[in-house]
């Protein structure tokens, strides 16, 4: 889940150096993992071509992870990268201390609503129908994407992982030439699909090293984002709104089409990124609500499992589902922001004050 960094008050537009349309694009790719979500436990059939675009969740963790790669290396094309320790322990508190939080919650909804006989879909019962044990607890604290305590926990194993490594992957791109992000891109899907048929290739690591080529691919368009925000900015209105359109359909439809979609989701994302960043799409991707999304949405994406498998447990089967739908929305928006407020936006302050004094102390 792409994390960026967020100041405790609103609006979000106060914050200086911030691209408002990226905070917004995340927080409603987070509503469509939300909504994704409440469709997988109820309906086990791909929903009709409408309905797709509310519910393309597997597409916003694409989105997120290429933000993620597009945010991280932006200090280091700018010469701005603050030195490792500092970077990490910020990384940290912005990631991994709102997971454990997180953790928490889900531990203690599995210990009270687990193990729900209902009459849902298989994708429900991967969730919260594993006993409790210390085993199951301390994978998770490792971050085990497995889906048995919250089903939205498995993408963070994967950006915690490239937040490690990830300065020294831009380090090598600037290394080695202006497109070394596209080469390196293809060498991984080669080395991927060489790798694809034996032991390694069925592997975490392998699906760490193919989630890769989404992070790499924000870094490249990072690097070179002044000259396409200049291609861009030469293309007349109706060309302009011709190629969103397109790019739009492309994210949420390709999936329907090819076998090999990841490929165009990852470029859908990529000119959808700069596209938007033009003065004159206007999206309302800088209104208050699509702001005010983009501040929770790393909080949503944390806990509206967690609320999903508890209403879904105490009122399924006992309330119209439309009913179930609003509640299930209006909980994962309420706790959501005490989440935000009390648990991530102060450790997002702990990991600046830490790095303020690291930066001190140097």
């Amino acid at each position: 889940m792409v994390a960026l960094e967020t100041k405790g008050s609103l609006p979000a537009s106060s914050m200086r150096g911030r691209v408002h349309q990226l905070d917004s694009l995340r927080g409603l790719a987070a509503v469509t993992v939300v909504c994704h979500h409440w469709d997988r436990a109820l309906w086990a059939n791909r929903p009709s071509w409408p309905l797709i675009p509310l519910v393309s969740g597997y597409e916003a963790v694409i989105l997120f992870f290429v933000l993620s790669g597009y945010v991280l290396s932006l200090p280091v094309w700018r010469e701005r990268q603050p030195p490792y320790p500092e970077y990490l322990v910020r990384r940290v508190c912005r990631i991994y201390l709102p997971y454990l939080a997180a953790l928490a919650l889900a531990i203690v909804g599995c210990y009270f609503f687990g193990n729900s006989l209902l009459p849902l879909t298989p994708w429900f019962y991967e969730t919260w129908h594993t006993p409790l044990s210390p085993q199951l607890i301390f994978r998770q604290i490792l971050m085990d994407p497995g889906p048995q305590l919250n089903t939205a926990f498995w993408s963070l194993r994967y950006e915690m992982e490239m937040s490690l490594i990830f300065p020294f992957v831009c380090m090598l791109m600037l290394r080695t030439g202006r497109y070394s992000g596209i080469f390196l891109i293809l060498a991984i899907k080669a080395v991927s699909h060489v790798l694809l048929g034996s032991r390694f290739g069925q592997s975490h690591w392998m699906l760490t090293l193919s989630y890769s080529e989404f992070f790499i691919a924000g870094a490249t368009i990072a690097r070179a984002q002044e000259p396409l925000k200049r291609l861009v900015s030469r293309m007349s209105q109706p060309p302009l709104w011709i190629t969103l359109t397109l790019t739009v359909i492309t994210y949420f439809y390709i999936a329907s089409f090819s076998n090999n979609a990841g490929n165009y989701e990852m470029v859908a994302v990529c000119c959808l990124i700069i596209l938007i960043q033009d003065p004159r799409m206007h999206l309302g991707l800088q209104s208050r609500a699509a702001e005010y999304l983009g501040r929770i949405s790393y909080s949503s994406y944390l806990v509206h499992g967690t609320v999903l498998f508890t209403l879904l447990s105490l009122l399924y089967g006992k309330i119209p589902l439309a009913w179930l739908a609003v509640i299930y929305g209006a909980a994962t928006l309420v706790i959501s922001h005490l989440f935000c407020v009390f648990l991530e936006e102060p450790s997002q302050r702990l990991g600046r004050r830490i790095g303020t004094h690291m930066r001190e102390r140097r």
